[in-house]
């Protein structure tokens, strides 16, 4: 009987231990499960970093291969650079426009703060536009820029721009963004002194866009002497070539700005009834200029062809036809090669060649009305009827500030020169910001006095003459 409890016993613990034995069994191959997984985990995490890595590394050389159809590469692409572009100030634009004293004072004092010992202030640097190039879609996307014709009006009539710049890589591209159309043409000549870091940006920057390109030639500018004609005259020629048939083509340079919307260009130049906007008068205290040569000092010959000399503004609006005139005829040759060693010889070529009587456009009567480009010099009669500067004084040109807004915003100029990014930088982007809101609302277009222009001296003279025609016949 014993035997047989003990036997029972026995088998009681046997069966015990067993389950035991199982158990551990089963809990160990758990743990080594789970062990595995956190393995493969750890692995698969490795390898999604090495791939991730690799994207990264992939991009990178990406990047750097494409910079260099320029000559230069550029900086890799940083999320935390892109993502600011311009800094936007919290002012109120519409205050400042309306002429509101004590906002522009609070503006200007928020300015003066922020100036250094120059006065200027801390921009985006050339580096940083080239980051900016680097997603020319992103760039695009986060600036607006325009990627339709707003209107069928515009897109009927296709601007050129020849653009001449020098520095200032982030002001061109708020120029380029504030004037950009898809309809329209954009030919930058960056100047050959320029260092390669702006060259390149310029080259990425054009590059963003199938409309706009670098000239083909370029010229190492000085003011004075025939390189800063020059220079615009590389890019016509290059808009001349160009498949899109542009209507005008108006000139700039990278301190420039538009005080009037794409449209409201359109309108102006349609006014214009097909003829140029270019100053042309006689100015008898700089006859010395085209008269004795600027290295030598030495009379030159006559002008060919007999071209009167008629000194005027650099910047103009051209028709297609007159550009072609200037560029291919032997008249437009002859002399601009009779100018090449004149002194500031960009202020009396098209001037002159537009006074022609057969030239395109153009106009016999002398005249300093044109209003392409608003400027301020400091001392010059012909500038006393407009307001004083308000900003800086730089050679004796002023670079407009806030407290100027309120009489850019009502003047029937085109353009405005000078706006400087580091001196006033709300100046631009409160000019940007109104530019947007009349683009997106034509109808608020025309809120001034004599815009478009129609009062110039040759379609004076034009009116006059259609009128004496009219009494001739009347009288027989």
């Amino acid at each position: 009987m014993m035997n047989l409890y003990m036997c029972r016993r026995l088998r009681v613990n046997h069966l015990f231990y067993g389950i035991l034995t199982i158990l551990a069994v089963l809990i160990l191959e758990k743990i080594y499960v789970l062990t595995g997984i956190k393995e493969l985990i750890h692995e698969s995490s490795e390898n999604i970093n090495q791939m991730i890595a690799k994207e990264v590394e992939i991009t990178k050389n990406f990047y750097h291969d494409e910079s260099a159809e320029c000559g230069q590469n550029a900086d890799i692409f940083d999320d935390a650079h892109i993502l600011q572009y311009h800094k936007i100030y919290p002012v109120n634009c519409s205050a400042i426009f309306a002429g509101n004293e004590s906002v522009i004072k609070s503006t200007e004092l928020m300015l003066n703060q922020r100036r250094d010992a120059n006065k200027m202030m801390t921009v985006p640097s050339t580096q940083e536009v080239l980051r900016w190039v680097n997603n020319c879609s992103r760039l695009k996307q986060e600036r607006l820029y325009i990627e339709h014709p707003l209107s069928k009006e515009e897109a009927d009539y296709p601007i050129a721009y020849s653009m001449v710049v020098y520095n200032h890589a982030a002001q061109v591209e708020r120029l380029l963004r504030a004037i950009y159309h898809p309809q329209n043409v954009y030919c930058l000549h960056v100047d050959y002194k320029s260092s390669p870091e702006f060259f390149q940006a310029m080259c990425r920057l054009c590059g963003c866009f199938d409309n706009v390109f670098v000239a083909s030639k370029r010229s190492n500018v000085e003011w004075g002497s025939i390189s800063a004609l020059k220079a615009d005259l590389h890019c016509m020629r290059d808009l001349f070539k160009h498949p899109v048939q542009w209507k005008y083509v108006i000139n700039l340079c990278g301190k420039d700005f538009p005080l009037k919307t794409n449209l409201e260009l359109v309108r102006q130049l349609k006014a214009y009834e097909n003829h140029n906007c270019i100053e042309g008068y006689i100015y008898k205290k700089h006859e010395h200029r085209t008269k004795y040569t600027i290295y030598t000092h030495t009379k030159k010959t006559l002008p060919p062809h007999n071209i009167t000399i008629y000194k005027g503004d650099t910047y103009i609006a051209g028709t297609r036809e007159f550009i072609n005139f200037i560029i291919n005829s032997q008249i437009g040759k002859d002399f601009l090669y009779w100018l090449r060693d004149a002194y500031v010889p960009d202020e009396y070529f098209t001037p002159s060649l537009n006074r022609l009587p057969f030239a395109p456009g153009g106009s016999i009567h002398s005249s300093d009305e044109c209003n392409v480009r608003y400027r301020r010099w400091k001392h010059h009669h012909k500038f006393n009827h407009r307001p004083k500067c308000i900003g800086i004084n730089i050679r004796y040109l002023c670079i407009f500030g806030v407290g100027y807004l309120k009489y850019l915003y009502r003047t029937p100029e085109l353009f405005v020169n000078k706006l400087g990014y580091e001196y006033d930088p709300v100046a631009i982007q409160c000019m940007e910001e109104e530019l947007n809101r009349r683009s997106l609302n034509p109808k608020k277009t025309y809120n001034w006095k004599n815009f478009p222009v129609k009062n110039y001296t040759w379609q004076l003279e034009a009116r006059r003459k259609k009128t004496n025609t009219k009494s001739e016949r009347t009288n027989e």
